[in-house]
């Protein structure tokens, strides 16, 4: 395990500003919510799409040498359907226990054993999961990164949220696996480490702002403009898409979108670069 990298994440992690609540005695357990919506419906099937497609892409871009796992929960389940409340409190109980869960893992050729460890027991260490090179949370957008910089003026952003900066550095402190974001766009892919997020919040360098708005349920966002990671790649072939709808409750329906195959192009330079990163780590 990478001690050394999980103690200098709980440094940078206590040096963090007032306004984003690091100690796990600040960390507010979450309420289920009552019903699911579209923009949820929506966000969650983008979110699907933007896991699979970087998963296949890191595959390409490092053929044998390594394998990707889906990690994160991947339930189907939405508020308001029978059973949700017990998922939704067993999964706060893991935060509380073990912290939040990477969507995906990568490890060296035939160490995780399987595709999907998102079943597998997430409770402490001695499995598979402290044996992975690295972790990979991915966040989706719903813009063309290239378009959003031409009409805005700016760069898009990474988005990690402020909670993440609570339960991240438990997971690391679990296992000790560096951990990095991937910001997935409908045209480019995007890189940045987890520590150097911690870096740039508590160094108050330029580039990032804290939001709260309706798009992410309300949840405090941390924007970090794309120009302190690396462009990972791009979405050569853009995704299929199709409508759907949902029964949530009472004979409520919701319509929404889902996504379907659509390619990643990722640079292999970059992709080595991030797993060698990753390897001194540990």
């Amino acid at each position: 395990m990478g001690r050394q990298y999980a103690d200098e994440i709980d440094r940078l992690a206590g040096g963090l500003p007032d306004v984003i609540p690091v100690l796990e005695s600040d960390r507010v357990r979450g309420r289920p919510p009552t019903s699911a919506y579209t923009n949820f419906a929506i966000n969650r099937e983008q979110g699907m799409w933007a896991e699979s497609v970087l998963m296949k892409g890191i595959e390409d871009s490092v053929c044998s040498e390594y394998d990707v796992a889906k990690y994160g929960r991947s339930d189907s389940i939405m508020a308001g359907e029978p059973g949700f409340a017990d998922f939704y409190k067993s999964y706060q109980d893991e935060l509380e226990e073990v912290g939040k869960r990477p969507d995906l893992l990568v490890f060296t050729a035939g160490a995780a054993g399987r595709r999907d460890i998102s079943d597998g027991d997430p409770g402490g260490p001695g499995g598979c999961v402290e044996r992975a090179v690295l972790g990979i949370e991915v966040r989706s957008s719903s813009y063309l990164a290239k378009k959003y910089k031409e009409n805005r003026g700016k760069d898009a952003s990474f988005t990690p949220k402020v909670e993440d900066l609570q339960t991240v550095p438990k997971w690391i402190r679990t296992y000790g696996v560096p951990h990095y974001y991937a910001q997935v766009f409908f045209d480019e892919i995007y890189v940045i480490s987890f520590k150097r997020i911690l870096e740039i919040i508590v160094r108050q360098e330029g580039g990032y702002a804290v939001e709260k708005s309706q798009r992410n349920q309300f949840k405090r966002t941390v924007h970090i403009s794309l120009s302190h990671g690396r462009k990972w790649g791009e979405i050569d072939i853009p995704p299929a898409h199709r409508s759907a709808r949902k029964e949530v409750g009472a004979g409520r329906l919701i319509h929404y979108v889902m996504f379907g195959n659509g390619r990643a192009a990722l640079d292999g330079k970059v992709t080595a670069s991030v797993m060698q990163e990753a390897r001194a780590l540990q």
